[in-house]
């Protein structure tokens, strides 16, 4: 990608493709960013594909701007770091 990112907000319909093959492609070439797919595809065979793929959250539309801000808040936050066994 060339530069590094905070977090990604993908949309499942883009201009010259979908969302979840770039998805894809990033994950496949290391890229762990966290990434929301934001889009109008709301069914849960939908859902769960991109989650599947590789999206940290999915956030279908219409949406209210301050969860999509709450949904981001928490994709920064990460999760806990699993432990090494002694």
């Amino acid at each position: 990608m060339g530069q590094e990112h905070d977090a990604l907000i993908v949309d499942r319909r883009l201009p010259d493709g979908d969302g979840l093959d770039l998805i894809r492609t990033l994950r496949g070439s290391g890229v762990t960013t966290p990434a929301l797919m934001l889009t109008a595809l709301a069914q849960v065979d939908d859902i769960v594909e991109g989650l599947d793929c590789g999206v940290n959250d999915y956030l279908t539309k219409p949406f209210r701007f301050i969860e999509l801000q709450a949904r981001l808040r928490a994709l920064l936050r990460g999760g806990a770091k699993p432990r090494r066994p002694a």
